[in-house]
């Protein structure tokens, strides 16, 4: 009796295959992803809502006031305003004879001048008269948006500015 055998099959090993280290990779992803976090953090605890000090400074960019002084205005609403100059602040109304005076001497300083107004939400109406005063003297002009949260600081004395 012979046995018979069954054909012998050659078995191939399967090449094993070569494996990816992920772990250098996820090492450097987790610590970029930390960092941009802690940025985030820090700038988000540095621009807090409310609270915040600003101070007006003319740009020195060479616009088309460059060359001439800058004269501060801060619109409060309801016809009240702030004529910010020489590191104090003068509160006075909206067509009152301090405010027209204090045009005056802007318009007919020796010194080429500017005015400034700082425009607070809900002062679009005195900022359209107070500009309508100026214009009629011929005063060059510029404005600045502020937030309502915003402490204005008055701007430290320019050599040439008017006093308010």
């Amino acid at each position: 009796m012979a046995l018979a055998l069954a054909p012998m099959t050659r078995r191939r090993a399967m090449p094993k295959a070569v494996g990816v280290d992920l772990f250098a990779f996820m090492a450097i992803m987790t610590a970029l992803i930390g960092v941009q976090t802690l940025l985030i953090g820090i700038i988000a605890l540095e621009i807090r809502p409310g609270g915040q000090n600003v101070q007006f400074v003319p740009s020195g960019s060479g616009g088309t006031n460059h060359g001439k002084v800058a004269n501060y205005v801060l619109l409060q609403g309801q016809g009240r305003l702030e004529l910010l100059a020489y590191g104090q602040r003068q509160l006075a109304a909206l067509g009152s004879p301090q405010v027209e005076a204090f045009l005056n001497r802007i318009a007919t300083a020796r010194v080429p001048q500017f005015l400034v107004i700082g425009v607070r939400p809900g002062t679009y109406g005195d900022f359209n008269q107070l500009r309508a005063q100026a214009e009629a003297k011929n005063i060059a002009l510029g404005y600045e948006p502020l937030d309502p949260q915003w402490t204005i600081e008055p701007p430290p004395a320019a050599a040439g500015a008017v006093q308010p």
